[in-house]
């Protein structure tokens, strides 16, 4: 009786562990902009599951047959507050092409609309993507 109460034990202790282990640390990063700082930044996927309908962040290569290639990013928040800016510099475009669809971006641009700074991060923090 008492094996069997220690393995009934033991299988549930498993069960919690191999819950623990897949939860994880996650981060809610919904989209900011704030013009006088020229700043904007959240996850792709909490934008993506926001409850407002105002929420986007994004950036995109574009590329030409001449060879030159360009970054454009945008973003929205829940007031409807947006920013936006462009950028043909090299580093710009490669810090793009690394970014997944649940990603961290931030973004900083000049009162030209270039974008001065570009942050992007691929973590297991962020949250997934919703179905």
């Amino acid at each position: 009786m008492q094996t069997k109460n220690l393995l009934k034990v033991g299988a549930v202790g498993a069960l919690l562990a191999g819950t623990a282990a897949w939860a994880g640390y996650t981060a809610t990063y919904y989209v900011t902009v704030n013009t006088t700082t020229r700043t904007a930044f959240g996850s792709l996927a909490n934008a993506r599951a926001s409850a407002d309908t105002q929420q986007l962040i994004s950036c995109s290569v574009h590329a030409f047959n001449s060879g030159s290639s360009g970054v454009t990013c945008e973003a929205q928040d829940a007031n409807g507050v947006n920013a936006y800016c462009t950028s043909s510099a090299a580093a710009m475009v490669n810090a793009v092409a690394s970014i997944s669809g649940d990603a961290y971006l931030l973004f900083k641009y000049d009162t030209n609309g270039t974008c001065t700074y570009l942050y992007v991060s691929n973590a297991s923090s962020y949250a997934p993507r919703q179905p």
